[in-house]
């Protein structure tokens, strides 16, 4: 199965839904809140160290963040 045509099971709030409000830890130091960045592009994508595919994803992601002034990409692993 490409990591293209993968279509996880989800729950939780649906698409353009607002995300519940949650702080995360930063790599290296300090901390966000999503409530921060509410009215901004965000791109919530929640991830697992174990898992292949999301380890394919990785890469596209920090492309993505680079070239994209606009959008903040945040990963949620563990």
């Amino acid at each position: 199965m490409s990591i293209r045509t993968a279509r996880p099971r989800r729950s939780g709030p649906a698409i353009g839904e607002p995300a519940p409000g949650f702080r995360l830890d930063l790599v290296g130091a300090g901390e966000v809140a999503l409530e921060e960045l509410r009215g901004r592009r965000v791109l919530l994508v929640f991830s697992d160290p174990g898992c292949p595919p999301c380890q394919a994803l990785a890469p596209e992601l920090e492309a993505l963040s680079r070239a994209s002034a606009n959008l903040q990409v945040l990963v949620v692993s563990r």
